[in-house]
């Protein structure tokens, strides 16, 4: 649903990222829909000089705060969120690992676990 505003706030492209914000609305997207799809875009952006980001707690809180909010609040406060995530530097994106080529067991993991059988 918010692929091109994930796409747009990974770019650090925030004027396209509002854009494709207003569009959304504009053909009846919710902004609370649209705020639920961007934590992957929370998860990964900074807050320097702090070393772990802060973001996804913001996300929380956004969470925490929304029943107390008018209906018509909802979507400023969302764009402002867009706008932040994408002015903000990123962490990388981390790199997918191989994939298993066999599955193990249950039961097989418990008996290598057992007889300290690394191999297995």
């Amino acid at each position: 649903m918010a692929d091109d505003i994930l796409q747009a706030v990974d770019a650090s492209d925030a004027a396209r990222a509002s854009n494709q914000f207003k569009e959304k609305l504009a053909k009846g997207v919710k902004a609370w829909d649209i705020h639920l799809c961007l934590f992957p875009a929370a998860q990964r952006a900074l807050n320097p000089p702090f070393i772990n980001p802060h973001l996804p707690k913001m996300y929380r809180i956004y969470r925490d705060f929304i029943p107390y909010v008018m209906k018509e609040d909802i979507p400023p406060l969302v764009q402002l969120e867009i706008t932040e995530y994408a002015k903000r530097p990123k962490l990388d994106k981390l790199p997918k690992g191989p994939l298993l080529t066999s599955s193990v067991s249950f039961g097989e993991l418990e008996s290598a676990i057992r007889k300290r059988d690394l191999e297995k």
